[in-house]
């Protein structure tokens, strides 16, 4: 929790503790102790004070202010709702005379009026207010209190003359006001306004927080209790207190949260999560594509993930980076990243304090997810980690993905400090604010109460078949090499009460089958070389669109059209969504997938993404998959991918989003194999 451990402590000393309300309707009763939050900037760490009091049975007041950058929160009413849950009172932080003075509104009353109806059409119940001590206040000399006529003191001059914005008496000339004698205020641009002329009781406001009864007043503003006595230093009596506490000098330094976990494990959905319900900032995947999230270049360094693995070096300056940013950063900060398993150690040596936690789904969902979106469809996937403990050739796609779900989630097991369980996440509001608590994260029901029913993410295409319907080899060899690695993460072998364990018969006779072809694989391997076979470009049938095509002896060179068209070349020939019957991209070949390496000379700020189109019997593209994207900095990119698998031609796109005229973007180079599958 963001909180200093020092406001446990004034927690404790005032014991039970009143909204200020209590203060107004019980004017005689003795030993209350009335708690009030002044919300002048953040309203995040507001709800992280009011979980905490609502933890130790405290209740406090919390006063919402208008001109605070949170009341254009899409959420502030819903925010407001979590306070009044926790227990509290919610009323309002006036500063409706700063406003007119300062030229926002020419009628205090109706500006009133509307940010309370704001509040109670929402369902917040708002009896009383506070005066806000705006700077300009002090600028003009002027109360924002100084509007309501039942406040008016028998003599204004002689009560109001030398108090604070707020009310009490100011020890200090920097906070004290000259009350205008003639009790009218007069505006910069000659406006004028008679003080004390506004009717709470027509707003339906039955108090203002200085005027309540009380014996003693206790305020930090400022970060401090320079102005007022400390509280916690005052024998507590049968006098009655009104302690003013801001949220926003009480946050600690923030805590650095790392949830890891394979892909398609729900570090989106938990980001999401993090940011609505909780006071953490959350980000997905930020760190190692920093420049990417910041604007600076138009591909995620992540895309190419061997470069990463190749480069130590590179990958240390993002961590470094990463801490200096975060050393900046106020309050409790997230990161949520399916690509940092592979460096969890250097980050652990980098951010030593940080809590690392590991997020885990039933890795059979996992795999069929993954198997869904194309990880490890070849040998050579660049764009995915690499496999750690086995020879990525001598298996099958199924496999390889199968061994990184068990090399990732074995590696986070034993590096990271907790573990939590998607599953139990989404099973309702309460399993997750139990997990959240668990973390000693504060979780805010109201505001997390829809995110079970959620989902982020999802997979478009999902042809895979669910782990139910896995043939038996499927099942054996997910229990092979996934078994354990899931019963580590308490995962039995059962999907939606279906065992995925085959019978002991099954198992021994797959077993023996698994082990001949892997004999007989082997030695075949041995004896001859995968099969590469080049795929010829040929420059006449390069196809473009919304850009001129200009060939020339060592280079294609493509100049958009602009006008905010998208451009694109095919090389092969191809449509964007329709393939030629004659002479148009390469025919499919089975058992084979396609390797390549393109080269872009690029202008200045020119971003361009490379596609593979797959078109099915009826020549219309079925599928198509981003290989990357490349840039001035970035001008070439390795590839390799399989065709869909109901295709049967592909062809390879360069597209330039929305380029203006100006832009220009020249193919230096590229080369396609058809590669043998050696599985």
């Amino acid at each position: 929790m963001t909180l200093r451990t020092e406001f446990d402590q004034y927690l404790g000393h005032l014991g039970e503790t009143v909204p200020l309300s209590m203060l107004h309707r019980y004017p005689e009763a003795p030993a209350l102790r009335a708690l009030r939050h002044d919300i002048d900037h953040d309203i995040d760490v507001a709800l992280e004070v009011a979980h905490r009091e609502q933890q130790v049975g405290a209740q406090a007041t919390y006063f919402i202010l208008p001109t605070a950058p949170y009341w254009d929160d899409p959420r502030l009413i819903d925010k407001c709702l979590q306070l009044q849950d926790y227990g509290h009172e919610v009323g309002l932080h006036v500063n409706c005379m700063a406003q007119w003075v300062g030229g926002e509104t020419d009628d205090p009353e109706q500006t009133l009026q509307d940010q309370l109806n704001r509040l109670r059409n929402g369902g917040i119940e708002i009896t009383g207010i506070s005066a806000h001590g705006d700077r300009r206040c002090y600028e003009h000399n002027i109360s924002n209190y100084w509007c309501f006529e039942e406040l008016r003191p028998t003599d204004p001059y002689g009560e109001e003359n030398g108090r604070t914005a707020e009310g009490p008496m100011a020890a200090d000339s920097k906070h004290r006001l000259n009350y205008p004698k003639n009790d009218l205020l007069i505006r910069p641009d000659g406006a004028r306004y008679p003080l004390w002329s506004i009717s709470m009781a027509k707003l339906g406001l039955e108090y203002h927080a200085w005027h309540v009864p009380h014996d003693h007043y206790f305020s930090d503003s400022g970060g401090s209790w320079t102005r007022t006595a400390d509280p916690l230093e005052q024998k507590r009596g049968s006098e009655r207190w009104q302690v003013l506490i801001h949220p926003i000098h009480w946050r600690a330094e923030g805590r650095r949260y790392f949830f890891l976990s394979t892909a398609r494990s729900g570090s989106r959905w938990l980001c999401e999560a993090l940011n609505q319900a909780t006071p953490l900032k959350a980000r997905h995947e930020y760190i190692l594509n920093q420049d990417f999230h910041r604007g600076e270049t138009s591909y995620k360094a992540t895309a190419n993930f061997w470069a990463l693995e190749e480069d130590p070096k590179l990958v240390q300056d993002r961590l470094r980076e990463a801490w200096e940013e975060l050393d900046q950063m106020k309050g409790d900060y997230a990161e949520v990243n399916v690509y940092l398993p592979t460096f969890v150690n250097e980050l652990r040596r980098i951010f030593p304090d940080a809590k690392f936690v590991h997020l885990h789904r039933h890795p059979a969902h996992v795999v069929r997810s993954l198997m869904d979106r194309d990880w490890h469809d070849t040998p050579e996937d660049y764009a995915h980690p690499r496999l750690a403990k086995a020879d990525p050739t001598h298996l099958s796609q199924f496999e390889r993905v199968c061994q990184y779900v068990a090399e990732t989630n074995a590696r986070l097991s034993k590096a990271c400090d907790e573990r939590i369980d998607l599953e139990e996440l989404t099973r309702n509001t309460e399993s997750l604010q139990d997990v959240m608590q668990r973390l000693g994260i504060p979780f805010h029901a109201r505001l997390g109460s829809h995110l079970c029913k959620t989902i982020v993410n999802a997979s478009k295409r999902q042809a895979f078949k669910q782990p139910e319907q896995w043939t038996h080899d499927q099942i054996t060899t997910y229990q092979r090499m996934v078994g354990s690695a899931a019963q580590t993460l308490g995962h039995s072998l059962t999907i939606s009460g279906n065992s995925l364990r085959p019978s002991p018969e099954a198992i021994g006779f797959f077993n023996r089958i698994k082990q001949w072809l892997t004999r007989h694989k082997l030695s075949q391997s041995s004896e001859r070389k995968p099969t590469e076979t080049d795929l010829h470009i040929d420059k006449a049938r390069v196809k473009g669109a919304n850009c001129d095509v200009i060939h020339e002896h060592d280079s294609i060179v493509i100049r958009p059209h602009g006008g905010g068209k998208h451009a694109y070349l095919i090389l092969g020939g191809s449509k964007w969504q329709q393939a030629s019957k004659t002479r148009s991209g390469w025919i499919v070949i089975p058992n084979t997938y396609i390797k390549g390496s393109v080269n872009v000379e690029i202008e200045e700020g020119g971003n361009v993404s490379v596609f593979a189109i797959s078109y099915g019997k009826d020549w219309r593209q079925i599928y198509r998959r981003q290989l990357g994207g490349l840039n001035k900095k970035k001008p070439q990119l390795d590839f390799s991918f399989q065709p869909h698998p109901d295709s049967k031609i592909f062809d390879i796109a360069l597209y330039l989003s929305s380029p203006s005229s100006h832009d220009t973007a020249a193919l230096t180079f590229c080369s396609l194999k058809n590669k043998f599958n050696k599985y």
